[in-house]
């Protein structure tokens, strides 16, 4: 222990410095502190961009026809063309969202059924455009009504998808379990 002491006495006589307990130990506390918030980071970044599941695609299937609905229930109201016009394009949007997503699952998946969900809400969008760009009328609903006719077939489509995950699952647990 001696050895030790007269070892430090003689590094700071001779000019070096060696860092003292608390520095080291301030150092390691800080380091610590940076590893843990890059940890906290990459959780937040991985759950922000994990891919919705079946189910959640299937909800936002129906926020997103439940929200066409009320546009249509709304054109037999009077309102101003703003109202109708940020509905719509809030309504796009979310449709637009929801396709990246979908189609992002659909290729992870391989699976042309959701690829064709995609495809449909695409349809669905487009139909929804002219309303948005004003070269079709407030009053003119055919066009709506026919993007939630493909609405309606894409959260078929997703029913049978959800249909067949159970079916698989079920399968899965009889092979694990018998």
């Amino acid at each position: 222990m001696n050895g030790f002491i007269y070892m430090l006495c003689a590094g700071e006589a001779a000019g070096t410095q060696t860092p003292s307990l608390q520095s080291v130990i301030l150092e390691y506390v800080f380091y610590a502190a940076i590893i843990i918030v890059g940890i906290l980071i990459l959780a937040l970044l991985k759950k922000k961009t994990r891919l919705p599941t079946h189910n959640e695609l299937k909800r936002r299937l129906n926020v997103l026809a439940e929200s066409l609905d009320r546009i249509i229930a709304s054109l037999d109201k009077e309102e101003g063309g703003y109202d109708f016009l940020r509905e719509i394009n809030k309504l796009i949007y979310t449709a637009d969202k929801l396709i990246y997503a979908v189609t992002l699952v659909s290729e992870r998946e391989r699976d042309t059924g959701i690829s064709s969900i995609a495809q449909q809400l695409e349809t669905c969008k487009n139909k929804l455009a002219p309303y948005k760009y004003r070269t079709k009328a407030k009053d003119e609903a055919d066009g709506l009504k026919d993007a939630r006719a493909d609405l309606n077939a894409a959260i078929l489509a997703m029913d049978s998808i959800l249909g067949r995950d159970n079916e698989l699952k079920e399968k899965k647990a009889k092979r694990y379990n018998g």
